[in-house]
Protein backbone atom coordinates (compact mmCIF):
# COMPACT_ATOMS: atom_id res chain seq x y z
CA UNK A 1 0.00 0.00 0.00
CA UNK A 2 1.15 3.15 -1.12
CA UNK A 3 2.24 5.83 1.74
CA UNK A 4 1.47 9.73 1.95
CA UNK A 5 2.12 11.98 4.44
CA UNK A 6 0.11 15.41 4.25
CA UNK A 7 1.50 17.95 6.63
CA UNK A 8 -1.35 20.20 8.10
CA UNK A 9 -4.30 19.57 10.07
CA UNK A 10 -6.49 22.58 8.58
CA UNK A 11 -9.09 22.16 6.13
CA UNK A 12 -6.75 21.71 3.28
CA UNK A 13 -5.01 18.85 4.93
CA UNK A 14 -7.87 16.66 6.52
CA UNK A 15 -9.93 17.13 2.64
CA UNK A 16 -6.88 15.65 1.80
CA UNK A 17 -6.63 13.17 4.07
CA UNK A 18 -10.52 12.00 4.04
CA UNK A 19 -10.13 12.02 -0.27
CA UNK A 20 -6.64 9.90 -0.64
CA UNK A 21 -7.42 7.42 2.49
CA UNK A 22 -10.83 6.97 1.04
CA UNK A 23 -9.27 5.58 -1.91
CA UNK A 24 -7.43 3.30 -0.23
CA UNK A 25 -3.53 5.07 0.39
CA UNK A 26 -1.97 4.61 3.89
CA UNK A 27 -2.32 8.35 5.02
CA UNK A 28 -0.79 10.28 7.74
CA UNK A 29 -1.65 13.46 8.94
CA UNK A 30 1.13 15.80 10.80
CA UNK A 31 -0.08 18.86 12.67
CA UNK A 32 2.38 21.23 14.29
CA UNK A 33 0.31 22.21 17.13
CA UNK A 34 -0.35 20.42 19.97
CA UNK A 35 -4.47 20.73 20.22
CA UNK A 36 -6.68 21.30 17.58
CA UNK A 37 -6.75 25.02 17.04
CA UNK A 38 -9.26 26.03 14.34
CA UNK A 39 -8.77 29.86 13.12
CA UNK A 40 -10.75 32.37 12.13
CA UNK A 41 -13.96 31.86 14.08
CA UNK A 42 -16.71 31.46 10.88
CA UNK A 43 -15.92 30.93 7.04
CA UNK A 44 -18.57 31.28 3.81
CA UNK A 45 -18.31 28.44 1.73
CA UNK A 46 -19.23 29.80 -2.35
CA UNK A 47 -21.50 26.84 -4.38
CA UNK A 48 -17.77 25.28 -5.69
CA UNK A 49 -17.26 24.71 -1.98
CA UNK A 50 -20.37 23.36 -1.45
CA UNK A 51 -19.59 21.06 -4.71
CA UNK A 52 -17.12 19.96 -3.29
CA UNK A 53 -18.05 19.12 0.23
CA UNK A 54 -21.23 17.28 -1.58
CA UNK A 55 -18.19 15.16 -3.54
CA UNK A 56 -16.63 14.55 -0.73
CA UNK A 57 -19.76 13.34 0.79
CA UNK A 58 -20.08 16.13 3.71
CA UNK A 59 -22.43 18.72 2.36
CA UNK A 60 -25.33 17.31 4.09
CA UNK A 61 -23.32 16.92 7.49
CA UNK A 62 -22.36 20.99 6.56
CA UNK A 63 -25.90 22.48 5.84
CA UNK A 64 -27.40 20.86 8.86
CA UNK A 65 -24.44 22.42 10.65
CA UNK A 66 -24.30 25.50 9.52
CA UNK A 67 -26.49 28.33 7.32
CA UNK A 68 -27.67 28.11 3.79
CA UNK A 69 -26.70 31.34 2.34
CA UNK A 70 -29.47 31.96 -0.75
CA UNK A 71 -29.05 36.18 -1.17
CA UNK A 72 -26.26 38.79 -1.31
CA UNK A 73 -27.42 41.78 0.00
CA UNK A 74 -25.19 44.88 0.07
CA UNK A 75 -25.97 48.04 1.71
CA UNK A 76 -24.46 51.49 1.91
CA UNK A 77 -22.67 52.89 5.26
CA UNK A 78 -25.70 54.23 6.17
CA UNK A 79 -28.43 52.07 5.12
CA UNK A 80 -29.03 52.73 1.91
CA UNK A 81 -29.89 49.18 -0.45
CA UNK A 82 -27.26 48.93 -3.33
CA UNK A 83 -27.18 45.73 -4.19
CA UNK A 84 -29.49 42.34 -3.80
CA UNK A 85 -28.48 39.27 -5.70
CA UNK A 86 -29.98 35.59 -6.04
CA UNK A 87 -27.05 33.29 -6.01
CA UNK A 88 -29.10 30.61 -7.63
CA UNK A 89 -28.09 32.90 -11.30
CA UNK A 90 -24.71 32.24 -9.78
CA UNK A 91 -24.42 28.32 -8.79
CA UNK A 92 -27.78 27.16 -9.76
CA UNK A 93 -29.60 24.80 -7.40
CA UNK A 94 -29.87 23.47 -4.90
CA UNK A 95 -29.82 25.98 -2.36
CA UNK A 96 -25.61 27.38 -3.24
CA UNK A 97 -23.65 28.71 -0.78
CA UNK A 98 -23.31 28.04 3.16
CA UNK A 99 -22.06 29.89 6.38
CA UNK A 100 -20.06 27.85 8.82
CA UNK A 101 -18.35 27.74 12.09
CA UNK A 102 -14.94 27.15 11.51
CA UNK A 103 -14.95 24.23 14.33
CA UNK A 104 -17.74 22.80 12.88
CA UNK A 105 -16.45 22.56 9.43
CA UNK A 106 -12.96 20.93 11.05
CA UNK A 107 -15.08 18.73 13.15
CA UNK A 108 -16.75 17.26 10.13
CA UNK A 109 -13.84 16.63 8.28
CA UNK A 110 -12.10 15.28 10.96
CA UNK A 111 -14.98 12.70 12.01
CA UNK A 112 -14.78 9.19 10.60
CA UNK A 113 -10.91 9.71 9.90
CA UNK A 114 -10.24 6.31 11.91
CA UNK A 115 -8.44 5.17 9.13
CA UNK A 116 -6.01 7.88 8.76
CA UNK A 117 -2.71 8.01 11.64
CA UNK A 118 -3.11 11.67 13.06
CA UNK A 119 0.07 12.98 14.82
CA UNK A 120 -0.07 16.53 16.69
CA UNK A 121 2.35 18.10 17.88
CA UNK A 122 4.81 16.93 14.72
CA UNK A 123 6.27 19.02 12.14
CA UNK A 124 8.71 17.98 9.68
CA UNK A 125 12.37 19.58 9.18
CA UNK A 126 13.66 18.38 6.22
CA UNK A 127 13.17 15.81 3.43
CA UNK A 128 15.38 14.10 0.61
CA UNK A 129 13.39 12.40 -2.32
CA UNK A 130 14.61 10.25 -4.99
CA UNK A 131 13.03 8.14 -7.55
CA UNK A 132 10.87 6.25 -5.71
CA UNK A 133 10.02 7.88 -2.80
CA UNK A 134 10.41 10.79 -0.10
CA UNK A 135 12.53 10.24 3.39
CA UNK A 136 11.08 12.56 6.21
CA UNK A 137 12.60 13.85 9.00
CA UNK A 138 10.29 14.72 11.91
CA UNK A 139 11.00 17.22 14.60
CA UNK A 140 11.29 13.98 17.02
CA UNK A 141 14.17 13.29 14.78
CA UNK A 142 12.85 10.43 13.35
CA UNK A 143 13.19 9.71 9.55
CA UNK A 144 10.43 8.27 7.66
CA UNK A 145 9.92 7.38 4.33
CA UNK A 146 6.75 8.26 2.27
CA UNK A 147 5.61 7.84 -1.40
CA UNK A 148 4.53 11.11 -1.31
CA UNK A 149 4.85 14.41 0.74
CA UNK A 150 1.95 16.86 0.64
CA UNK A 151 2.32 20.53 2.20
CA UNK A 152 -0.77 21.48 3.15
CA UNK A 153 0.28 24.01 5.63
CA UNK A 154 -1.07 27.26 4.99
CA UNK A 155 0.18 30.71 3.82
CA UNK A 156 3.45 30.30 5.60
CA UNK A 157 4.72 26.83 4.74
CA UNK A 158 7.21 25.14 6.08
CA UNK A 159 7.08 22.56 3.22
CA UNK A 160 6.92 24.92 0.51
CA UNK A 161 10.56 26.67 1.83
CA UNK A 162 12.10 23.47 2.11
CA UNK A 163 11.17 22.38 -1.34
CA UNK A 164 11.69 25.54 -2.80
CA UNK A 165 13.38 28.40 -0.82
CA UNK A 166 11.42 31.31 0.39
CA UNK A 167 8.37 32.76 -1.76
CA UNK A 168 7.43 36.33 -1.85
CA UNK A 169 4.23 37.05 0.18
CA UNK A 170 2.67 40.38 -0.91
CA UNK A 171 0.80 42.36 1.51
CA UNK A 172 -2.46 43.89 -0.20
CA UNK A 173 -3.65 46.16 2.79
CA UNK A 174 -4.38 47.16 6.19
CA UNK A 175 -5.87 45.06 8.80
CA UNK A 176 -8.71 43.16 9.23
CA UNK A 177 -10.23 41.22 12.23
CA UNK A 178 -13.16 38.87 12.29
CA UNK A 179 -15.06 37.64 15.56
CA UNK A 180 -18.32 35.32 16.10
CA UNK A 181 -21.25 37.42 17.30
CA UNK A 182 -25.04 36.29 18.50
CA UNK A 183 -27.13 36.47 15.23
CA UNK A 184 -29.29 39.38 14.56
CA UNK A 185 -32.86 38.91 14.47
CA UNK A 186 -33.38 39.71 11.16
CA UNK A 187 -30.09 38.58 9.38
CA UNK A 188 -30.67 35.45 7.25
CA UNK A 189 -28.18 36.58 4.14
CA UNK A 190 -24.64 37.46 3.55
CA UNK A 191 -24.95 41.64 4.13
CA UNK A 192 -22.00 44.10 3.77
CA UNK A 193 -22.59 47.53 4.65
CA UNK A 194 -20.00 49.73 2.38
CA UNK A 195 -18.74 52.76 3.54
CA UNK A 196 -16.24 54.75 2.42
CA UNK A 197 -13.14 53.06 3.24
CA UNK A 198 -14.35 50.35 5.49
CA UNK A 199 -16.54 47.21 5.01
CA UNK A 200 -18.88 45.69 7.55
CA UNK A 201 -19.67 42.06 6.40
CA UNK A 202 -22.17 39.81 8.34
CA UNK A 203 -22.82 36.05 7.65
CA UNK A 204 -25.43 33.60 9.56
CA UNK A 205 -23.31 30.16 10.90
CA UNK A 206 -25.93 28.50 12.76
CA UNK A 207 -29.63 29.91 14.38
CA UNK A 208 -28.04 31.81 16.80
CA UNK A 209 -24.78 32.81 15.92
CA UNK A 210 -23.37 34.85 12.91
CA UNK A 211 -19.58 35.58 11.39
CA UNK A 212 -18.21 39.01 11.14
CA UNK A 213 -15.98 40.24 8.71
CA UNK A 214 -14.38 44.03 9.27
CA UNK A 215 -12.07 45.42 6.45
CA UNK A 216 -10.76 49.27 6.31
CA UNK A 217 -8.39 51.36 4.43
CA UNK A 218 -6.48 54.06 6.07
CA UNK A 219 -7.59 57.34 5.78
CA UNK A 220 -4.73 60.12 4.16
CA UNK A 221 -2.87 61.48 7.51
CA UNK A 222 -4.37 58.36 9.72
CA UNK A 223 -3.43 55.10 10.69
CA UNK A 224 -5.76 52.28 11.17
CA UNK A 225 -4.49 50.51 14.40
CA UNK A 226 -6.50 47.59 16.55
CA UNK A 227 -7.26 50.39 18.72
CA UNK A 228 -9.80 52.65 16.80
CA UNK A 229 -10.15 50.05 14.24
CA UNK A 230 -13.97 49.62 14.57
CA UNK A 231 -14.44 53.56 15.16
CA UNK A 232 -15.70 54.28 11.54
CA UNK A 233 -18.45 52.35 12.18
CA UNK A 234 -19.87 53.83 14.88
CA UNK A 235 -22.12 56.12 12.75
CA UNK A 236 -23.00 53.22 10.63
CA UNK A 237 -27.02 52.27 11.14
CA UNK A 238 -27.87 49.65 13.86
CA UNK A 239 -27.09 46.62 14.16
CA UNK A 240 -23.65 47.85 12.57
CA UNK A 241 -23.38 50.26 14.96
CA UNK A 242 -24.43 48.39 18.42
CA UNK A 243 -22.37 45.65 17.56
CA UNK A 244 -19.29 47.80 17.13
CA UNK A 245 -19.43 49.41 20.57
CA UNK A 246 -20.65 46.59 22.35
CA UNK A 247 -17.95 43.70 21.08
CA UNK A 248 -15.27 42.48 23.66
CA UNK A 249 -11.86 43.62 22.22
CA UNK A 250 -10.23 40.77 23.11
CA UNK A 251 -12.77 38.49 20.99
CA UNK A 252 -11.30 39.99 17.47
CA UNK A 253 -9.23 38.04 15.48
CA UNK A 254 -6.59 40.16 13.57
CA UNK A 255 -4.95 39.68 10.54
CA UNK A 256 -3.15 41.41 7.58
CA UNK A 257 -4.64 40.53 3.64
CA UNK A 258 -1.82 38.56 2.06
CA UNK A 259 -1.22 37.06 -1.48
CA UNK A 260 1.08 34.48 -2.25
CA UNK A 261 3.71 35.10 -5.18
CA UNK A 262 2.29 32.66 -8.43
CA UNK A 263 4.34 29.82 -8.35
CA UNK A 264 4.93 28.12 -11.80
CA UNK A 265 4.71 24.41 -9.94
CA UNK A 266 2.99 23.72 -6.67
CA UNK A 267 5.76 21.69 -5.43
CA UNK A 268 8.24 19.14 -7.03
CA UNK A 269 8.40 15.70 -8.71
CA UNK A 270 7.01 13.82 -5.11
CA UNK A 271 6.49 16.87 -3.00
CA UNK A 272 3.33 18.01 -3.83
CA UNK A 273 1.39 21.65 -2.27
CA UNK A 274 -2.24 22.47 -1.81
CA UNK A 275 -4.73 24.90 -0.58
CA UNK A 276 -2.98 28.00 0.87
CA UNK A 277 0.67 26.40 0.64
CA UNK A 278 -0.05 27.00 -3.03
CA UNK A 279 -2.44 29.39 -4.20
CA UNK A 280 -2.95 31.83 -0.71
CA UNK A 281 -4.78 35.04 -1.84
CA UNK A 282 -6.84 37.19 0.26
CA UNK A 283 -10.82 36.89 0.76
CA UNK A 284 -12.09 39.12 -1.65
CA UNK A 285 -13.46 35.85 -2.61
CA UNK A 286 -13.89 33.74 -0.58
CA UNK A 287 -12.33 31.00 -2.29
CA UNK A 288 -9.54 30.01 0.71
CA UNK A 289 -11.75 26.92 1.77
CA UNK A 290 -13.50 26.01 -1.33
CA UNK A 291 -10.23 25.98 -3.79
CA UNK A 292 -8.59 23.60 -0.65
CA UNK A 293 -11.40 21.21 -0.88
CA UNK A 294 -11.58 21.11 -4.83
CA UNK A 295 -7.62 20.54 -4.64
CA UNK A 296 -8.03 17.36 -2.23
CA UNK A 297 -10.50 16.23 -5.15
CA UNK A 298 -8.67 17.22 -8.30
CA UNK A 299 -5.32 15.37 -6.38
CA UNK A 300 -7.25 12.36 -5.93
CA UNK A 301 -8.12 12.01 -9.04
CA UNK A 302 -4.48 12.43 -9.98
CA UNK A 303 -3.44 9.61 -8.03
CA UNK A 304 -6.02 7.38 -9.28
CA UNK A 305 -5.21 7.59 -12.95
CA UNK A 306 -0.76 6.73 -12.27
CA UNK A 307 0.95 4.84 -10.97
CA UNK A 308 4.05 6.18 -11.19
CA UNK A 309 3.49 9.50 -8.91
CA UNK A 310 7.33 10.71 -9.87
CA UNK A 311 5.97 13.98 -11.26
CA UNK A 312 2.62 14.02 -9.04
CA UNK A 313 3.03 17.72 -8.48
CA UNK A 314 3.78 18.67 -12.29
CA UNK A 315 0.30 16.81 -13.02
CA UNK A 316 -1.41 18.20 -10.66
CA UNK A 317 -0.53 21.76 -11.19
CA UNK A 318 -1.07 21.10 -14.80
CA UNK A 319 -4.87 19.70 -13.88
CA UNK A 320 -5.70 22.43 -11.62
CA UNK A 321 -3.64 25.88 -12.75
CA UNK A 322 -6.32 27.18 -15.38
CA UNK A 323 -9.05 27.16 -12.57
CA UNK A 324 -6.94 28.64 -9.83
CA UNK A 325 -5.51 31.48 -11.98
CA UNK A 326 -9.19 32.78 -12.67
CA UNK A 327 -9.64 32.83 -9.10
CA UNK A 328 -6.85 34.56 -8.42
CA UNK A 329 -7.07 36.99 -11.36
CA UNK A 330 -10.43 37.86 -10.41
CA UNK A 331 -9.89 38.07 -6.95
CA UNK A 332 -7.40 40.97 -7.57
CA UNK A 333 -10.11 42.60 -9.56
CA UNK A 334 -12.18 42.71 -6.87
CA UNK A 335 -8.97 43.80 -4.43
CA UNK A 336 -9.18 47.09 -7.04
CA UNK A 337 -12.70 47.45 -6.90
CA UNK A 338 -12.70 48.14 -2.76
CA UNK A 339 -9.65 50.87 -3.60
CA UNK A 340 -12.20 52.81 -6.50
CA UNK A 341 -13.99 56.17 -5.19
CA UNK A 342 -16.97 55.35 -2.99
CA UNK A 343 -19.63 57.16 -5.36
CA UNK A 344 -18.27 55.03 -8.56
CA UNK A 345 -18.73 51.68 -6.82
CA UNK A 346 -22.05 52.83 -5.73
CA UNK A 347 -23.22 53.60 -9.00
CA UNK A 348 -21.74 50.46 -10.55
CA UNK A 349 -22.87 48.23 -8.09
CA UNK A 350 -26.29 49.56 -9.12
CA UNK A 351 -26.02 49.46 -12.81
CA UNK A 352 -23.82 46.26 -13.14
CA UNK A 353 -23.36 44.84 -9.47
CA UNK A 354 -25.71 41.69 -10.07
CA UNK A 355 -23.48 40.98 -13.95
CA UNK A 356 -20.43 41.14 -12.64
CA UNK A 357 -20.45 38.81 -9.85
CA UNK A 358 -22.07 36.29 -11.86
CA UNK A 359 -19.17 36.46 -14.50
CA UNK A 360 -16.31 37.01 -11.44
CA UNK A 361 -17.66 33.27 -10.58
CA UNK A 362 -18.62 31.42 -14.10
CA UNK A 363 -15.43 29.55 -14.44
CA UNK A 364 -16.18 28.62 -10.67
CA UNK A 365 -19.56 27.47 -11.27
CA UNK A 366 -18.68 24.59 -14.06
CA UNK A 367 -18.11 21.32 -12.53
CA UNK A 368 -15.17 20.06 -11.93
CA UNK A 369 -13.65 17.69 -14.33
CA UNK A 370 -12.87 14.57 -13.22
CA UNK A 371 -10.67 12.10 -15.20
CA UNK A 372 -10.43 8.51 -13.20
CA UNK A 373 -13.65 8.22 -11.11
Amino acid sequence: MKKILIVGGGIAGLAAARVLSSKGFSTTVVEKTQEWRPVGGGIYIPGNGVAALDAIGLGEKARLKGSVIDHRHIMSGKGKHLMRLDLEKVWGRPAPCLGILRRDLHEILFDGLESVDVRLGTSITSFSQDEQGVDVTLNSGDVERYDLLIGADGLNSSVRELAMGKTPIRRVGDLCCRFVIERPKNLNEWTLYAGKKSQFLMIPMTSSLAYVYVGGQSKEGDSLTEENFLDPFYDFPDPVSSICKSVDKNDLIWSSLDELAPLDTWGNRRVVLMGDAAHAMPPFMAQGASLALEDALIFGDVLSGQTDWSSAAETFTERRKSRVSWAIERNRRREKLTKIPYWVSSIGLKLVGEKTWIEDYSVLAKPLEMENE
